[in-house]
């Protein structure tokens, strides 16, 4: 009978033990998760920024690279260039049926 007490007494703290951490070990997980992401979140940042370091060098020593700049982002060209400009088209309206155009009503 002493036996079983003893045992019964070691499940008991065993599963209030568990109850008692298990919170912990969620908290725990949840956290670990959240540092991955974290951790992932700073590699790309930190490409990124590898990214705008290499541009923003570029931009201060090729002056091949501010050209290109300027002339993509304010449109600019040389006195002496023709610039022509490719607009997209809107789509096309759906064909319902037998390549008739769709109903507008």
């Amino acid at each position: 009978m002493n036996r079983l007490v003893v045992f019964l007494v070691v499940i008991a703290a065993m599963i209030g033990s568990y109850l008692w951490y298990r919170p912990l070990v969620r908290h725990n997980e949840a956290y670990r998760k959240r540092i991955m992401e974290l951790e992932s979140q700073v590699r790309r940042d930190e490409i990124e920024n590898r990214r705008l370091e290499s541009h923003i060098h570029a931009l201060q020593h090729d002056p091949a690279t501010v050209e290109r700049e300027v002339r993509q982002q304010l449109n600019w060209a040389r006195p002496d260039e023709t610039v022509v400009r490719f607009e997209r088209l809107p789509p096309a309206r759906p064909v319902i049926g037998l390549g008739r155009p769709a109903d507008p009503r």
